[in-house]
């Protein structure tokens, strides 16, 4: 168990402990060998800010254990080495404002965070099978040593964010146009969000390496198969406003996601001497990122919470946004993470690109090592490239749709700066909702 006392830099103390239990046990059975793991662990940590000011009351507690059980069995078959892995991992964590969710969540004029926060809750269990076969062999006149393996992971995740009080988060602000006008400041009424997906992958890998005199040569294909989608899931309407952000049922959608990876490994392997005291290796391997949770819910119409925003008038001065007190006069300022014009539509903004493929990583390393005496010394180098990353830009707009529209300046260090910032030429190509398209880059 371990307990940390820190200071952060917004100026306030926060309290973090983690507690870990484990027990481990191996033994004979038929011949082989058992090992078994249990594990519980938990990390809880207190006074954990929400934003870059927030009040005791509005920051998160921390919280959720993690439970691991996972055995493995290794055994020899004649010239073959077996080894046989299960694990289940129960995790998730929990982040809930040390405040009451009786209560409204707004920032005041200072930027402080007050009242409350939203509660995020996420269930994240995986299980996960693999089998590997190993075997040394001679034939063709060489040394082999061969290698077979095949895998399987499933994992269902259920994500909750839920927003205390009266589901409005305010914004007090006091510029000249708030005074002005005679505006407190922005209300932005929120609906609750809640996805539920599952990814699958299933993947087999096979390895020959060939011995002959100084030389080694390895030869390794990797095959990833990965698949996912959205479950079926439901949210409530804001309790205030349920006009704008009414309730939404939605019921999932069929596997979109079917990644197939072949992915290629080499290795050389060169003894300068032939004694084992001066090695040269290369190597190159192909990597596939993994099918990630924010990858299949990109477009969940209820991965986010979605919010509209007005201007909004405090009459009695209570910081509770309340029926009556928003600006009906300018209308609705926005919205994010629906469309405004069909808020009960169970369809989101963003949009994922038929054509979007596992992002690639490409890696060759080049290494020599000497041994004199008792020291070894080893020089390794690497080069790697990332191809096809991960995307997210606007909807609808190009590089050639933005302009800088002025700098930010300053002095840093002593430093003079001046860095010009962008944003569209026209927003009248903007997605109502901000929708966003997950693609390649």
């Amino acid at each position: 168990r371990n307990q940390l006392v820190q200071q952060t830099f917004t100026e306030h103390q926060e309290t973090l402990r983690t507690t870990n239990a484990s027990l481990k046990t191996r033994f004979g059975l038929l011949g082989g060998s058992v090992s078994l793991l249990g594990l519980r662990s938990e990390k809880t940590h207190e006074d954990r800010d929400t934003g870059f000011s927030s009040s005791p009351e509005s920051r998160w507690k921390q919280s959720g254990p993690v439970w691991l059980l996972s055995g493995q069995d290794q055994r020899r078959l004649g010239r073959l080495w077996l080894l046989t892995r299960l694990s289940y991992l129960d995790a998730g964590f929990r982040l809930e404002p040390q405040g009451s969710s009786e209560a409204s969540s707004y920032e005041d004029l200072r930027g402080v965070l007050r009242g409350s926060y939203y509660t995020l809750d996420t269930k994240r269990p995986r299980l996960q099978a693999g089998f590997e076969a190993s075997a040394q062999a001679r034939f063709l006149g060489l040394d082999h040593d061969l290698l077979l393996g095949a895998g399987y992971r499933r994992s269902q995740i259920t994500t909750r964010q839920t927003w205390p009080g009266n589901g409005v988060y305010a914004l007090e602000r006091q510029s000249v146009f708030f005074r002005t006008f005679h505006l407190t400041g922005f209300a932005l009424p929120q609906r609750d969000a809640e996805a539920r997906s599952l990814q699958e992958q299933i993947d087999g890998y096979l390895q020959d390496t060939v011995r002959a005199g100084r030389f080694a040569l390895s030869a390794g294909l990797r095959l990833d198969r990965l698949q996912g989608h959205n479950l079926a899931s439901s949210v409530e309407a804001n309790p205030v406003f349920p006009a704008d952000l009414p309730a939404v049922s939605y019921t999932g959608d069929p596997s979109r996601y079917r990644w197939l990876d072949l992915l290629p490994r080499l290795g050389l392997l060169w003894d300068l001497t032939g004694k084992g005291r001066s090695l040269v290796r290369a190597g190159y391997a192909a990597y596939g990122a993994s099918l990630g949770v924010s990858d299949v819910s990109f477009d969940n119409p209820l991965a986010q919470s979605a919010s509209v925003s007005y201007y909004w008038r405090d009459k009695n001065g209570n910081h509770v946004v309340e029926p009556g007190e928003l600006d009906l006069v300018r209308g609705k300022l926005g919205a994010s993470g629906l469309d405004p014009e069909h808020p009960a539509a169970a369809v989101s903004p963003h949009r994922i690109d038929p054509a979007y493929r596992s992002p690639r990583t490409h890696e060759a390393t080049l290494s020599f090592e000497q041994t004199l005496g008792g020291m070894t010394t080893t020089l390794r180098g690497s080069w790697r490239r990332l191809l096809h990353p991960r995307w997210t830009p606007l909807r609808n707009l190009t590089l050639a749709d933005y302009a800088i529209r002025g700098a930010a300046t300053g002095q840093l260090f002593d430093q003079t700066y001046s860095v010009g910032y962008y944003s569209p030429v026209s927003e009248s190509k903007i997605v109502p909702g901000n929708g966003r398209l997950l693609t390649n880059r």
